[in-house]
């Protein structure tokens, strides 16, 4: 999975996510008892939860304490500060509140929407959503013919009901996202739709060739494949350097990947990424590892330059 892809899984899952964001808020270490406690759910369901994430290379046990206190990995700091782009643009927070009146739609609570924005029970927010807020997520519910309500006084709803659809929404934990929107991390508005697998093809639609950059520069499949590795090493090297700001740099690099992996990929974007990361790695010119990192970028460069 690349960085969008896990966004996107965490996007499916609020404890995950929940998890990754108070784990950073503590410093990006505690143990999994204080964070079952902040969480207000059992140990051993934080064990699971942390296991996952282990898997997705967002957190690391630390042996020394038995596997008991675990910290944010480079990687996953990085994502975290990506969700939390995404929060504060609000595209994120958006979905969050959508989901949370589906759920309520799902329980058959006999409530109006002011109800839901005086007592939000939904996935927890700071703050807790506000009537308009409660209000778009319920029409966009409804054009998605995910739920049913009833307009009453003043722009309200009531009488909540869940489609068949919805219900499959939930309980597959679909994204409630609007499939036209761009893809973006900085919004994070909407991705669900326009994501492209990791090592896929890109290019132009429609044009009979899923091999080719769009733009001021064409490249074939062998030097689509180049970018799209070298990007992938110096990614991996990028904690070797603890000379450098390894978050701007990953970020960077990551920023970088999206682009080759859209299906119109800009080379000046990629080459702005590139950049971004060659000026946070200049302290590193001397180590082995940011050599290695430096030639790979700098070789990129000569690939997508216009």
């Amino acid at each position: 999975m690349n960085t969008q892809q896990v966004m996107n899984e965490l996007a499916r899952h609020e404890d995950p996510e929940r998890l990754v964001r108070i784990l950073d808020s503590c410093g990006g270490r505690s143990t999994t008892k204080d964070l079952a406690s902040e969480m207000g759910e059992h140990p051993a369901y934080i064990a699971e939860i942390t296991r996952y994430l282990v898997e997705l290379g967002l957190v690391e046990p630390d042996e020394s304490l038995a596997g008991d206190e675990v910290s944010l990995t480079g990687y996953g700091r990085s994502v975290v500060a990506k969700i939390e782009q995404s929060f504060a643009a609000g595209g994120r927070r958006r979905e969050v509140i959508r989901r949370g009146v589906l759920e309520a739609a799902s329980n058959k609570r006999k409530v109006a929407s002011t109800d839901l924005a005086d007592h939000w029970n939904g996935p927890p927010l700071e703050p807790s959503p506000d009537h308009d807020e409660i209000v778009e997520a319920i029409r966009f519910l409804l054009d998605a013919r995910l739920i049913t309500a009833t307009r009453v006084w003043g722009g309200a709803f009531s009488s909540f009901g869940i489609e068949p659809a919805g219900q499959d929404a939930l309980d597959q934990r679909r994204r409630l996202v609007t499939p036209e929107s761009s893809s973006t991390f900085n919004d994070y508005r909407d991705q669900s739709n326009n994501l492209t697998q990791y090592g896929g093809n890109i290019g132009a639609v429609g044009m009979g060739n899923r091999n080719t950059i769009t733009g001021t520069v064409t490249l074939g499949p062998h030097e689509v494949e180049r970018v799209r590795a070298d990007l992938k090493t110096a990614l991996e090297l990028v904690r070797d350097v603890p000379e450098i700001d390894q978050q701007i740099v990953t970020e960077a690099i990551e920023d970088a990947l999206e682009e080759v992996e859209k299906d119109e990929p800009k080379p000046r974007m990629i080459r702005r990424c590139v950049d971004e990361g060659l000026k946070a790695l200049s302290a590193s010119a001397g180590t082995a590892a940011g050599g290695t990192i430096i030639g790979l970028l700098q070789g990129i460069l000569g690939i997508v330059q216009p």
